[in-house]
């Protein structure tokens, strides 16, 4: 793949045009069913504002989130099945993928929906939404996973209780995601369910202890997805539609400071109507993007100085339906469309706001977009 790079005057800084990504997929056992056949890569010029041809190379059932370990060149993708499982490839310099021995891990839990990994790359952390579980399994340097003298993948779950006041949705917990807390020492996990933060430390062999809870969010928010910066965590609530903000602490809690709607809220309707995904911070913290599932757009906000204060700047529609996810590539954001299986370039304007998509390309449905570095 030839690498494009300029250079952006306003930050003086070298900006790469073209990208790789993976794409993870919905396919037909998977829980929603979907339409996609695994894993593609493709290429994306942002200057062009063009995608490649997407190639599927990895032929996975229900390989949702994937998770791409950068130091060992391995992608993780999480296999949201009700028997819950992970499987790990090592991608090739062609970006094609290569399944490695005995990479299909059992998580212990239910539909496995996000993973992430710890700051030194040494534990997978799995989040699986079926039964709240959180699943952390010990990865060797190659990033594979370690196994004992016997075979055995030294694998934690860690189960939790409770629920909220949402009885379609909160009936039990829900974890949704994992995030590295802005300390570096702890993770958080947003539980949907419960509408908590839940807080793990790391011991000493690098295996996860859950400490208790971070914070407690208004009742019926439904954390679903974090984006943290050194101070500061955003997070989207699925079912109130709107973004909370949180205040790290240095004895590893966080306080709560308010909410604000997820979009622009003639756009985004009332509690239930938009159900926010993802979200991501700028590098430089001043934008955060979210998309918004129902209302089909990505919202952009800045945030001030101070951190504690989001306003809300734009809303661009994607030009499909459901943004499950999307992710910053170079100056413009990619993000799928579930239900009508698409991606779409979404160019990022001077000022970090989303516009409209330039581009679009057929995808079946897509829920994960990785972008990767240069590989040649």
């Amino acid at each position: 793949m030839a690498a494009f790079v300029r250079v952006s005057e306003r930050s003086k800084v070298v900006v790469m045009s073209t990208h790789r990504i993976f794409i993870g997929t919905y396919t037909a056992s998977s829980a929603p069913a979907g339409r996609g056949e695994g894993i593609y890569t493709l290429t994306v010029d942002t200057d062009a504002q063009t995608f490649s041809e997407p190639q599927l190379v990895a032929d996975i059932e229900s390989g949702s989130w994937l998770t791409h370990h950068a130091g060992a060149g391995v992608l993780w993708a999480a296999r949201e099945e009700a028997v819950g499982s992970v499987a790990a490839f090592k991608i090739k310099d062609d970006a094609t993928l290569v399944a490695l021995p005995s990479s299909d891990v059992p998580t212990g839990a239910g539909s496995p929906c996000h993973m992430a990994l710890s700051p030194n790359g040494d534990r997978l952390i799995i989040s699986s939404y079926g039964d709240g579980a959180v699943s952390d399994i010990a990865l060797t340097e190659s990033g594979e996973a370690a196994r004992n003298e016997e075979g055995e993948v030294s694998l934690a779950v860690h189960n939790h209780e409770g629920s909220g006041p949402n009885k379609d949705r909160q009936g039990s917990p829900h974890a949704h995601s994992a995030t590295v807390a802005p300390d570096g020492e702890h993770v958080i996990v947003a539980d949907l369910g419960t509408d908590e933060l839940r807080r793990f430390d790391f011991t000493f062999d690098g295996a996860l202890s859950e400490l208790g809870i971070v914070a407690k969010l208004p009742g019926g928010a439904g954390p679903r997805h974090l984006a943290v910066s050194e101070e500061f965590i955003y997070v989207t609530g699925e079912l109130d539609n709107a973004v909370h903000i949180l205040r790290w602490e240095d004895d590893a809690s966080a306080t709560y400071l308010g909410s604000v709607p997820a979009g622009d809220p003639e756009t985004i309707g009332g509690p239930g109507d938009t159900f926010p995904g993802h979200l991501e911070l700028s590098a430089d913290g001043t934008r955060l993007w979210v998309a918004n599932r129902g209302a089909n757009i990505i919202a952009t906000f800045a945030v001030e100085d101070d951190g504690m204060t989001l306003r809300h700047l734009a809303d661009a529609p994607v030009g499909g339906e459901n943004p499950r996810h999307f992710a910053r590539v170079g100056d413009a954001i990619v993000v799928g469309h579930q239900n009508t299986d698409g991606l779409a370039l979404m160019p990022l304007d001077s000022n970090g706001v989303a516009q409209a998509p330039v581009t679009q390309i057929s995808l079946g449905s897509p829920v994960c977009v990785v972008p990767i570095p240069s590989i040649g």
